[in-house]
């Protein structure tokens, strides 16, 4: 499969800001192959990208489904993915911008906690049915202002305490409901395996447009197709003495 860089736009509430922010997102298209979610950040950590946040996945999700479907359909209806975005239970807060160090602890990371008005459920529920102290957290986690406004009646938020890296996708918890909208922050940290989005703020080098992709494989077409008939010519004589040749038969 051919490797592709989405240039995505995203339009993301951030409760730090308290405001809307503007960005772009360099998604790494196709996804990673599955893996734990600690072998997935150092994979993506070791290639100067990361994983996408939980809201970064959401709304590039949203943006990719309205705008480019046939550019990744299976970004939009596959198995759950990890991101880069963490519910610590023992220390009440959410975890973004994490680097990891090589043994797989944390070496940075931007904590969101109770100061700054993110307070976690003790467990989950709908988003519709979850109570208003709780939004700052969901906002945080789907990148909107007024989420029970702006989200799907059927959104979900899974949750098991613990130390839990959030999952986006997966099953949904009524058929045929779109599961891509649910956060999923209840899986084992250490035997669960997704795949996951490498992403980049920065434009990654060496690109190639999709007009000069299309010219290079129309040239290799080309090229195949002369040493094609080169090769029937060479060949024809061996081919003629083979039509022309009675077997005997004993």
């Amino acid at each position: 499969m051919t490797k592709k860089v989405l240039n995505v736009p995203l339009h993301r509430y951030d409760v730090t800001a308290q405001d809307y922010v503007d960005s772009k997102l360099y998604i790494t298209s196709p996804k990673s192959e599955l893996g734990t979610w600690y072998k997935l950040m150092l994979e993506a950590q070791n290639s100067g990208r990361r994983l996408p946040t939980s809201a970064e996945w959401f709304l590039a999700r949203e943006y990719l489904h309205a705008s480019k479907w046939e550019e990744e359909a299976d970004f939009v209806r596959d198995a759950a993915e990890w991101t880069g975005t963490v519910l610590d239970y023992d220390n009440g807060q959410l975890l973004e911008g994490i680097t990891l160090n090589p043994d797989g602890s944390i070496k940075t990371a931007k904590r969101l906690g109770k100061k700054d008005g993110i307070l976690l459920p003790t467990e989950g529920g709908y988003v519709k049915n979850l109570g208003d102290e709780y939004m700052l957290l969901v906002s945080q986690l789907w990148g909107v202002k007024d989420p029970k406004k702006e989200l799907r009646a059927h959104t979900y938020l899974w949750i098991t305490p613990g130390f839990r890296p959030v999952a986006r996708g997966g099953l949904a918890l009524h058929p045929p409901a779109d599961a891509s909208v649910n956060v999923d922050a209840d899986n084992d940290i250490l035997t669960s395996t997704f795949a996951s989005r490498f992403v980049s703020d920065i434009k990654p080098g060496h690109l190639i447009t999709p007009q000069e992709y299309s010219a290079l494989v129309k040239e290799v077409d080309r090229r195949e197709a002369v040493l094609r008939s080169k090769m029937e010519k060479h060949l024809q004589p061996f081919k003629n003495e083979i039509d022309a040749a009675v077997v005997l038969v004993e």
